[in-house]
């Protein structure tokens, strides 16, 4: 059948993206170039709750990334925001027409659909399509996997960035005490 073989290369290349580096901006906008390329997407982002923030409920989302990235009006969003609920959610969701409205910053497309699919309750990946027909329950569930692993990605590249800001900040004050053992040496000598 040529729409599984279709499908089963659309989700290989979509996963090739995932892992080919540990920044979760670049890796974000990998996948996302892929996806609004070969679904013939309007827009893609990326949202992700504030990595820099204490755990805590009330966490904003930030967006990693968005194609195109002029569409999204806002790169934060807070508590109460229906992208801020998807993203504490654990199924895709599938809205259309007005509901979509809500989610999205296009000036100048219609918006047919859009799908929100939760990434981990780590974050959300927005699609926006202008068919009013786009985003079938098949397509989620295909797409729910590859997701997965984006959110492993991500969530993998974070930590990574906090671990080597976490040895900067260590190697700096390790450098430090050196200065001051050194200095304390030099005048009792």
């Amino acid at each position: 059948n040529p729409g599984i073989t279709e499908d089963l290369l659309f989700l290989y290349e979509l996963s090739l993206t995932i892992g080919r580096t540990s920044c979760p901006q670049t890796t974000c906008r990998d996948f996302l170039r892929v996806l609004v390329s070969k679904r013939r997407l309007a827009g893609a982002s990326v949202w992700w709750f504030d990595p820099e923030a204490d755990d805590g409920p009330e966490k904003e989302l930030v967006l990693l990334d968005a194609l195109p990235r002029s569409r999204e009006s806002s790169t934060r969003l807070h508590p109460g925001n229906a992208l801020w609920a998807a993203a504490r959610g654990d199924r895709p969701q599938r809205l259309s027409g007005p509901e979509c409205a809500v989610l999205t910053a296009f000036e100048d497309d219609p918006v047919g659909a859009c799908a929100l699919l939760p990434l981990g309750g780590q974050g959300v990946l927005k699609l926006d399509s202008a068919a009013e027909e786009a985003f079938n329950p098949r397509e989620l569930a295909q797409l729910r996997a590859v997701v997965a692993k984006l959110a492993t990605a991500i969530q993998g590249g974070l930590a990574l960035a906090r671990v080597k800001r976490s040895e900067a900040a260590l190697r700096e004050k390790t450098e430090e005490l050196d200065r001051y053992f050194t200095s304390s040496r030099d005048l009792l000598c």
